[in-house]
């Protein structure tokens, strides 16, 4: 409670009280009137009767009843002020119930004041409690996301250590490919079977691509053409690469372009290849070693 509502408490306890003590005495004051009231009329019930006997001091009666009359004339005096005091402190207690009407209209007010205050700081403590929520739980998620990406690059880091380990396993294996190319073309050229360096023409410049398609034939369809400088005649090595399995990667032979298109060409074996031409095996101009 505030300073404000125990103030009025205490102002509407102390006119409560005042009220209380006022009723008191005009009530005791109405009895010692009535008291008196009944006095005189036993009084004047006892001089009617004594009237004939008391005829001859009637001017001691008649003193002695001034006297009383006197008396209640004063005391008729003192009823008309009590009458008027009474008057005047029921005005007061009006003035004072107005006035504490009024303090708790004030009181009312302020509480009213007071209670609009604290449901708006609650809806603003709600509002900051909401944002708060929100801000921990894109923290959370933020932490979150800070470890996956933690896990990922981790997760990265050993795939480009095993990529690299990979690539260096499939260099090694382009290497030996190539010493086998200059193997067999030593071989050709010592058996007799015509210079290996006529067969082969390949493009000036350096340019890879894919089997895209064969048939049973041996004919090749590759995914360059002359958008790459190729041109009908032009030969080509043909091998075959496994990222997952290095040492199952190895050189096929080489190919002839039979036909050359904008983004394709069509090519076939020179020679029998080591193995059957598949879709996704490579193509080069030439392989690593090998010039």
């Amino acid at each position: 409670m505030t300073a404000v509502g125990k103030i009025m408490a205490f102002l509407v306890l102390i006119l409560s009280i005042g009220v209380f003590g006022m009723s008191i005495f005009v009530h005791s004051l109405w009895n010692e009137q009535r008291g008196e009231f009944d006095k005189l009329k036993k009084n004047y019930d006892v001089l009617q009767a004594s009237r004939a006997a008391y005829e001859e001091e009637s001017k001691e009666r008649k003193t002695e009843a001034s006297k009383v009359k006197n008396e209640a004339k004063a005391k008729d005096d003192r009823n008309k002020k009590l009458e008027a005091d009474v008057k005047d402190e029921k005005a007061n207690s009006a003035v004072l119930a107005a006035k504490a009407a009024d303090e708790q209209a004030r009181f009312k007010q302020t509480m009213d004041q007071a209670k609009a205050e604290n449901d708006a700081r609650q809806k603003q403590f709600d509002e900051i409690r909401g944002t708060l929520e929100k801000e921990q739980a894109a923290n959370v998620d933020l932490a979150k996301q800070r470890d996956d990406m933690r896990q990922n690059q981790v997760a990265a880091q050993i795939e480009a250590k095993n990529l690299k380990d990979r690539f260096g396993q499939m260099e090694k294996q382009l290497r030996d490919m190539a010493k086998q190319l200059d193997g067999s073309k030593s071989s050709l050229v010592a058996g007799g079977r015509g210079a290996s360096s006529r067969d082969r023409n390949p493009p000036p410049e350096n340019v890879e691509g894919e089997v895209k398609s064969t048939d049973t034939t041996g004919l090749l369809r590759i995914s360059i053409g002359t958008d790459q400088g190729l041109q009908r005649g032009h030969t080509l090595e043909l091998f075959r690469l496994n990222l997952q399995n290095p040492g199952q990667s190895k050189y096929l032979g080489s190919i002839r372009l039979l036909e050359v298109f904008n983004h394709e060409a069509v090519g076939e074996p020179i020679r029998a290849l080591a193995d059957r031409a598949k879709v996704g095996d490579r193509v080069a101009s030439r392989i690593l070693g090998d010039r």
